[in-house]
């Protein structure tokens, strides 16, 4: 039979761990003010980016994410279009942003950005609400 020492032990461990599960989910994923990357976002990022990508900025947010892993050494070049309303572009190698483009609606751009297998590179977009792009490898 356990004492009552035990009993509060055993139900303040596991009060502890379910904070600390609920904090893990509530911080939020977006980085502020789109300067780093944080940890939390890197291990729940978005899908990889294979090929062509799209999406539109919402009324939940102004910031889109996505993020892709290299597989090679050498450069990786991604192409933008803002096909509706402008879209300001940031990409991220790991935590440090390493190309940024602002593309004006109907426009287009590019970054290229050296890579090492195994990268982790992360792209943000953001406009206002409403704005559509793509994106191709």
């Amino acid at each position: 039979m356990k004492t009552n020492k035990q009993k509060y032990l055993a139900v303040g461990t596991v009060g502890v761990s379910a904070l600390a599960g609920f904090l893990a989910s509530a911080t939020p994923a977006l980085a502020s003010k789109g300067e780093t990357i944080s940890d939390d976002f890197q291990s729940r990022s978005p899908q990889f980016i294979r090929g062509m990508a799209s999406g539109k900025i919402d009324v939940r947010g102004d910031v889109d994410w996505r993020s892709y892993k290299e597989t090679r050494n050498g450069s990786r070049t991604f192409y933008f279009w803002a096909t509706k309303g402008p879209i300001n572009v940031d990409v991220y190698k790991g935590t440090q942003r390493v190309g940024t483009r602002s593309i004006a609606k109907g426009g287009k751009a590019s970054v290229t950005v050296s890579t090492r297998n195994g990268d982790k590179l992360f792209i943000r977009m953001s406009g206002p609400v409403g704005s559509y792009w793509k994106m191709k490898l």
